[in-house]
């Protein structure tokens, strides 16, 4: 009597277990063949899309990547600055003001950086010199987009020119270099912003 109460169980299972597969499967099986049966829902005839479906023709997002003046380390040692009392710029106070200041740059791989932008308060004699600088994998410039607050007095920013640069982190480094021309705590390098599409 517990064989066949057993058995019984078993069986009830197993059909159980067939019926549920095969109506996780049908509307899988319809979508291959293209047909289902009269009465069937749209939904249960095709399975769900994974993922939206992405318009290739679609304009490109474009963002921006932003970092402040202090973060920003001389290359060499020797000149001593001062950051401003917000903590976001800073100014030279003494040594080389030949000395460059940079940072890397860690922007998606297969991005187009479009412009570097430098902000400033300049009210100095000095200037601020920014460059967007690509290097090879061995520490060469490849290639490099500058500007500089030269003429264009007070709090402001400077765009480059359209750079229109592939980020491709196989072949290149890059890194934003940043020159302040004079030891002056009215000239003060405040940060950049790198706009890239993605």
């Amino acid at each position: 009597m517990k064989t066949f109460a057993t058995n019984r169980l078993t069986a009830l299972v197993v059909l159980i277990l067939a019926g549920l597969a095969a109506t996780l499967t049908a509307p899988a099986l319809w979508a291959q063949e293209g047909t289902a049966p009269a009465g069937t829902p749209d939904s249960a005839a095709a399975p769900p899309e994974l993922e939206p479906a992405v318009d290739p023709d679609a304009p490109l997002v474009q963002r921006s990547l932003r970092i402040a003046g202090t973060p920003f380390k001389p290359r060499t040692s020797g000149p001593t600055q001062s950051a401003t009392s917000g903590g976001g710029c800073y100014y030279l106070t003494g040594g080389s003001a030949a000395i460059w200041w940079n940072t890397p740059v860690y922007l998606p791989d297969g991005a187009t950086a479009q412009y570097l932008r430098i902000y400033y308060n300049d009210t100095g004699a000095g200037d601020v010199w920014g460059y967007f600088t690509v290097y090879d994998l061995y520490g060469s410039v490849v290639q490099e987009w500058g500007i500089s607050s030269s003429g264009t007095p007070g709090q402001g920013y400077v765009d480059t020119v359209l750079m229109n640069h592939v980020v491709d982190y196989n072949s290149y480094s890059y890194v934003v270099n940043v020159r302040l021309t004079t030891s002056d705590a009215a000239v003060q390098f405040c940060g950049v912003r790198i706009f890239y599409d993605y």
